[in-house]
């Protein structure tokens, strides 16, 4: 897979464009949104987790915000593991507190705390996995990155709270036939 070092992209006519602009189709619009590299690294992420998408972030604080920004808002609640490293303490207690969204931290992440930290605008439970040598993880599993459950969400009147799969094909990303 080569790397695109691009930062805009050429559309075939204004009315291609304006697609990808409203998101009705996809593909490239600017470097920052997607790109054909970036798009490459998420479908192989995703095909190795089993998962139907994913989503690459800048850093380990970017993809936590934007994990918890798409479960919660202000007035929101989490309940987080005291086990964090720093700045995950930080973002959470500060920046998150700032927003709105009130976060409970149990002493190491027990499940027992945990459950009874629950109340009911909690949306999140927060457990990151990777530990020192001094905090040990609140699980045996380990993995290579912070674990975030969402709450299962109450049922609505004919509505079922299950996520709808999908058969996802990228239309128009040359880096995608690559990818796979």
């Amino acid at each position: 897979m080569p790397i695109y070092m691009s930062t805009s992209f050429v559309f075939d006519s204004t009315e291609h464009a304006a697609e990808l602009y409203s998101l009705r189709s996809y593909g490239n619009i600017y470097t920052r949104i997607s790109n054909p590299t970036v798009a490459a690294f998420e479908e192989k992420m995703a095909s190795l987790e089993g998962g139907l998408g994913a989503v690459a972030a800048s850093s380990g604080h970017a993809a936590q915000v934007i994990a918890i920004f798409s479960l919660a808002q202000a007035g929101d609640h989490l309940v987080a593991s005291s086990n964090l490293y720093g700045g995950s303490v930080t973002q959470f207690s500060v920046s998150f507190k700032r927003l709105g969204i009130d976060v409970t931290f149990v002493p190491g992440g027990e499940p027992a705390g945990m459950r009874a930290a629950i109340k009911p605008n909690t949306k999140a439970l927060f457990v990151e996995t990777i530990s020192k040598p001094s905090r040990p993880p609140p699980t045996r599993r380990a993995c290579l990155s912070s674990s975030i459950t969402p709450l299962p969400r109450p049922t609505c009147a004919g509505r079922s709270n299950t996520v709808p799969t999908s058969s996802y094909t990228p239309a128009r990303s040359s880096s995608a036939a690559t990818a796979r």
